[in-house]
């Protein structure tokens, strides 16, 4: 058994490492997001079966019903231009498809709640895994900061009911973050010219459309320390 340095406690060291955990716990809590189980690969004997029945349930139910209620969804749903081929990467891309079904009913509710109020959610991006980024693989961080971006076009009112829940903490941990947002609206001016599809629909007019930063961390205590630049990198 290893013996502790001189002059150091061991009733320091539990109590620095019982106020470290309750630290995680808190940080957990507040910070980290809570996967639906649905989208959780972790206990699946085939883990490519199961990614692709995420995504047809998906297309099935929330795009569909996001259809009927003539919501335009971007098709790929911020899929990678590869097939994830791990089961990690498919963990990274699942955990974005679990926030983007819930951007789509967000959107639904506040469609209810404004009649046609939300027309478009467009250029869905899930942001790629950190190895992936830097071309290595070493294995889940401790702390990853998962981003999906997406256009949203609606008006003000309903785009306003859709995001207002991201402003309170959720208490069944399904945290997640406005990391950036911009807004502009699609009425032109008299004799400005539109350019490409923003504008194209005549009921633009009344639109405003919101280009969002989605920020989803994921903590996982097991995970390896990383630090700032090797994160952003």
């Amino acid at each position: 058994q290893q013996s502790l340095p001189s002059g150091v406690r061991l009733s320091d060291v539990v109590r620095e490492r019982e106020g470290l955990e309750k630290a995680y716990e808190e940080l957990e809590r507040l910070e980290s997001r809570v996967i639906d189980s649905a989208f959780d690969n972790a206990q699946q004997s085939d883990p490519d079966l199961h990614y692709n029945a995420v995504l047809a349930t998906l297309r099935e139910e929330e795009v569909e019903r996001c259809a009927y209620r003539n919501i335009h969804v971007d098709a790929n749903l911020g899929q990678p231009e590869r097939f994830p081929t791990t089961r990690g990467t498919m963990a990274h891309y699942l955990r974005g498809y679990d926030v983007v079904r819930q951007v789509l009913n967000m959107a639904l509710l506040a469609d209810q709640g404004m009649e046609g109020g939300i027309a478009r959610i467009e250029r869905i991006d899930i942001s790629k895994p950190i190895d992936l980024r830097r071309g290595q693989s070493r294995g889940q961080t401790f702390v990853e900061d998962l981003t999906v971006e997406m256009t949203v076009v609606g008006h003000p009112r309903a785009l306003d009911l859709m995001l207002r829940p991201l402003a309170t903490a959720p208490a069944d941990g399904r945290f997640l973050a406005i990391k950036e947002a911009t807004i502009r609206s699609l009425d032109l001016p008299p004799g400005e010219v539109r350019r490409g599809r923003a504008g194209a629909d005549p009921l633009d007019k009344d639109r405003v459309e919101v280009r969002l930063k989605l920020n989803a961390l994921v903590i996982d205590r097991e995970g390896r320390l990383e630090s700032v630049k090797a994160k952003r990198g």
